[in-house]
């Protein structure tokens, strides 16, 4: 895969875990732009399920994008399923990503404190184990992390596997407070949450009731 498409398709895994935990049981649907060119859309739900014999939830993505930049045309599909138990730690993942007829597939299971990867490259077939480092927290959903009642300025740090590398990635979110953003040409107040990756911040802006307004990442 043409590299300059990379950090843009880590941008779409990361947004795909954020908005997640954002919708229930009904289907939410998110518009991706790019410089106010729409690339495609990403569709996002959370049921009930069984995990482990236990109650606990299934949250499913899809993103599809048709998109061309500096010459090259590139139409991406990918697909992310989890499993979560009662307290919103994951369990197990399922994610499947295709692009330029080539087709990555990663299942993970998270036990006994490693997360434990079978990754099917177009056919070239790999596992890799990850362990989780002593008190830190793993989560599908960074947003999660922050209290409800949490003040301008709370901070909470997490851990985040990212199925494009297979590798964990420590994002801090960060609660801004009381914001303006923009949708469309239309003003709207929000508040915003900031999650920095080491690669890139994206900016999330709620509603006062809790919707999510928009969300503005960056290509890297």
């Amino acid at each position: 895969m043409n590299t300059v498409w990379k950090p843009l398709l880590r941008s779409v895994a990361a947004l795909s875990g954020l908005a997640l935990a954002l919708s229930a049981s009904a289907e939410t649907y998110l518009g991706l732009y790019l410089q106010g060119a729409k690339l495609g859309y990403s569709s996002y739900r959370q049921i009930p399920d069984v995990v482990d014999g236990k109650p606990g939830n299934r949250s499913e993505s899809k993103t599809i994008m048709n998109v061309g930049l500096l010459g090259s045309a590139l139409a991406v599909e990918i697909e992310s399923t989890t499993w979560t138990d009662s307290a919103g730690k994951p369990r197990r993942m399922v994610y499947r990503q295709s692009s330029a007829g080539r087709t990555q597939t990663v299942q993970a299971l998270f036990r006994n404190g490693k997360i434990e990867c079978e990754v099917d490259n177009a056919g070239q077939k790999s596992r890799k184990s990850l362990p989780i480092p002593a008190g830190e927290t793993v989560t599908d959903d960074p947003l999660n992390f922050l209290l409800l009642n949490a003040k301008p300025g709370s901070k909470s740090k997490v851990l985040v596997l990212d199925p494009t590398t297979v590798t964990l990635v420590s994002n801090e979110v960060v609660l801004k407070g009381p914001a303006t953003t923009s949708v469309k040409g239309e003003s709207h107040s929000a508040t915003l949450v900031e999650v920095r990756d080491p690669r890139a911040t994206m900016k999330v802006f709620f509603s006062a009731k809790g919707d999510l307004v928009k969300v503005d990442g960056q290509m890297g």
